[in-house]
């Protein structure tokens, strides 16, 4: 994958987060019960999010506390619906009333996680650019020591 292309991917990403936690938070305005919709909005796109990045980021345009949000996510879904399906309803319940005060954390961190890609994805870029700018000045400079 390209870096540009990381940059783009990255900049739609963090638009459509914001999109996802804004839109139902303007909603609340007229209806007040909407806010509660932001729960999913938020965690439906980073969580598709997570495993488009997962399948497609390279290794070196990972953030660092990118594979310890994976974890956690992994350990949060197969509690709860592994409650579930254990018959375990009310172990459930409470895990989802411990969602609704964890949810807004990692949707925080994985926010903060594709910022941290997008710049880091724009710092390569931009040494990239300057090593670039480096070798044409490099190589001006031998052409000119010959003639």
């Amino acid at each position: 994958m390209r870096l540009q292309q990381i940059i783009i991917e990255k900049k739609i990403d963090g638009i459509l987060q914001g999109v996802a936690f804004l839109g139902p938070l303007l909603c609340c305005i007229f209806e007040p019960t909407i806010l509660f919709v932001t729960y999913f909005t938020v965690g439906g796109v980073q969580f598709l999010s997570c495993l488009k990045n997962m399948i497609t980021l390279p290794r070196g345009a990972r953030a660092r506390s990118r594979r310890g949000y994976e974890i956690l996510l992994l350990i949060v879904i197969v509690l709860f619906f592994g409650s579930w399906a254990l018959g375990k309803g009310e172990i459930a319940m409470i895990e989802a009333a411990a969602l609704l005060a964890i949810s807004p954390l990692m949707a925080i961190w994985y926010f903060a996680i594709t910022i941290s890609e997008l710049r880091l994805a724009e710092e390569a870029m931009a040494a990239v650019k300057r090593l670039r700018e480096y070798d044409v000045q490099v190589l001006n400079d031998t052409e000119n020591k010959e003639l």
